[in-house]
This record gives C-alpha cells, structure tokens and sequence, in this order.
C-alpha cells in the first residue's frame, strides 16, 4: 500500500494494519453450510451432532485446524472434528457438494451459495466480527480513491 501497488485493504478488524486509515463496513457473524442431499441437512443442528459432524475449515494462512468455532466450543467443553483445511472461502462449494462435511462460514458467503448448498444456522454462539476497509493515509484525500471507498462501502453496507 505504501508503494500505491494496492489501494484497499478489505479484511476482520483484528488483522487490520495499524498503519492505515480504517472505515468499518459491517459485522458478519456464521451460518453452516453443507450438501443438499447431506443426512442432517433438512432439520436443525443441535450441539451433539454438530460436534459428530467432520468439519472443513478455513485457514487464510494455510495449515490451520482450530478456529473460532473451535474457541466457541471450548466454553461449552465440547470439540469437533477438522478434516479439512483449505485457504479460501472460495473452496468450501466443491468440497462440501461432494461429502458429508459441513462448514462454518461468514454469513454473507453461506446466503449467496443457498442456491447450492444447504444453510442452517450453528448450534452454539460464535463470535461475530467486525468487516474494516483500509487504505494508506496517502491516498486519504485522493478524489478517485474517495469514490471507490464510497462505492464499495455502498455496495457492503
């Protein structure tokens, strides 16, 4: 960002630079998804077969099998099962249409794939985050960069 290489920085305020100036977009908090056809997909999960249930988790950073829903369950003395970790979001559609795993995903991703895959709510409370937009403070007052922190602000809010 310092280079101008980069214009926004779009993430979870806890990874949020401290560097840069900041707007808050909005608070997302989770849904499960899983495949249509899953055995639990047409009632509510309750805690003990969430817990049953093998997990695909999502890991930005690579590698990573404990999460936020994993730190939720904890509080309850509970646990699941990761058997997957991927880096992307973007991954979950393919590999749960074609298993019995379930996820646990930002809202906003879980209600643009209901169109394929099943979405239900989790059985326990999982923290809610808060989505920030960043940007160098050299580009603060720049009119093109204003306009586009507008436009995807309107597009997010």
């Amino acid at each position: 960002m310092a280079t101008g290489e980069i214009d926004l920085w779009l993430g979870a305020r806890s990874s949020m630079p401290p560097n840069l100036r900041a707007r808050t977009l909005y608070e997302e908090h989770f849904l499960c998804v899983m495949r249509r056809e899953h055995p639990l997909a047409a009632r509510p999960l309750d805690l003990d077969r969430f817990c049953a249930l093998e997990h695909v988790l999502v890991s930005p950073s690579g590698g990573g099998f404990h999460g936020i829903v994993d730190e939720s369950l904890a509080a309850l003395n509970r646990n699941r099962r990761v058997t997957v970790s991927l880096n992307s979001f973007l991954l979950v559609p393919a590999v749960i249409a074609g298993s019995d795993l379930v996820a646990t995903v930002p809202a906003r991703l879980a209600r643009a794939w209901t169109q394929q895959l099943n979405v239900l709510a989790p059985p326990c409370e999982i923290a809610s985050f808060t989505v920030m937009m960043g940007w160098h403070a050299r580009a603060h007052a720049d009119p093109a960069q204003i306009w586009l922190r507008q436009r995807l602000a309107d597009l997010l809010i």
